[in-house]
């Protein structure tokens, strides 16, 4: 993989116009896996220890519950596996068109363009096959680093509608130790805001990147569909890249909005359980569930841009404006 950027980049010195635009859209494509894999090892012992926690101490939802709450979190596990069928075949879908640019192009010799330096069959041979080994490796690693996201940001919305459930049954029930149930869901609490400020160490780099590629590619894509005409088969793959960038990024976005809504909810579920006909003792130790529950917990990019529906939107506005810009330009 790292061999396929060298010579990606190499033909950077040597391109120009529409070439050099497609030629930088290329090591996008393949520092953006490259990236994800370099960070999954990074992270690894985070990875293991979110693992280990979710295991030990996340809640399970009883089928003999609330039949409404039973339903919803179904529901959510069946998007989510909907979802992530959806993605597995869409980035096979990408791959094999990527195998067969060299039959609808035959003049194409490798996938990305790249420029050999050293005047050699063999060196062209073993670029060719570091092109085809950095193509397969897309789905599983890919998949691999969003999946895990996805799972995490999944089970902690579940646990954040399990603990407004505990927290109305708590308030509401007349058995058992009211202070032993309320200290549980503190603590509970405390373990979920844990789980999001950790999420955030691990992705917040990986958010930042997605927002300016998604906006970066979109641009370069208008640009070019504006430039020149390519073939079919850069067409197809274009069209198909475009909408896997962009809804990748809503693959982020989407579930961050989520969870994010949930704890903004938890505030709404203490004041509903009725909390205030309780005892003094009891109110103060609800308190402070109370008060983290009143500020926003969002997953940013390294803190420079909240990654929710409102980012998603935002990146597809500027991309459109970039259009009109372009198309003025060359109307000119």
């Amino acid at each position: 993989m790292l061999t396929a950027i060298i010579f990606i980049l190499s033909n950077l010195a040597k391109a120009e116009g529409e070439v050099y635009v497609e030629t930088l859209e290329n090591f996008i494509s393949v520092f953006h896996v490259l990236f994800k894999y370099l960070l999954t090892m990074y992270y690894k012992k985070d990875f293991a220890e979110l693992m280990q926690k979710k295991a030990k101490h996340f809640w399970r939802n009883s089928r003999n519950g609330d039949k409404h709450l039973t339903a919803s979190i179904d529901n959510l596990y069946k998007g989510i596996n909907i979802l992530q069928i959806t993605m597995a075949v869409g980035l096979i879908v990408i791959a094999e068109i990527y195998f067969l640019i060299p039959y609808f192009n035959p003049n194409t010799i490798y996938f990305f363009h790249s420029y050999v330096f050293v005047d050699s069959v063999v060196v062209e041979v073993f670029l060719l096959a570091c092109q085809y080994y950095t193509i397969l490796l897309v789905p599983p690693i890919i998949m691999g680093y969003d999946y895990m996201y996805l799972c995490l940001c999944t089970e902690l919305a579940v646990q954040i509608k399990l603990l407004k459930q505990k927290l109305k049954e708590t308030f509401t029930s007349t058995n058992g130790d009211i202070l032993k149930s309320i200290a549980i869901c503190v603590e509970q609490h405390e373990l979920l805001l844990w789980i999001h400020n950790r999420m955030q160490r691990i992705y917040s780099i990986t958010l930042l990147f997605h927002y300016f590629v998604t906006l970066i590619t979109i641009c370069f894509d208008m640009y070019q569909a504006f430039v020149r005409q390519n073939d079919l088969s850069n067409e197809i793959l274009k069209m198909v890249s475009l909408t896997a960038i962009v809804a990748q990024f809503a693959f982020y976005c989407v579930p961050a909005e989520l969870v994010s809504s949930e704890f903004a909810d938890i505030a709404n579920a203490v004041y509903m359980s009725k909390w205030y006909n309780h005892k003094a003792k009891i109110q103060k130790l609800i308190l402070p569930t109370m008060i983290r529950s009143q500020r926003s917990h969002y997953l940013s990019g390294l803190g420079f841009v909240d990654i929710n529906i409102e980012a998603f939107g935002s990146v597809i506005r500027k991309a459109f404006s970039f259009y009109a810009v372009i198309k003025q330009v060359l109307n000119e």
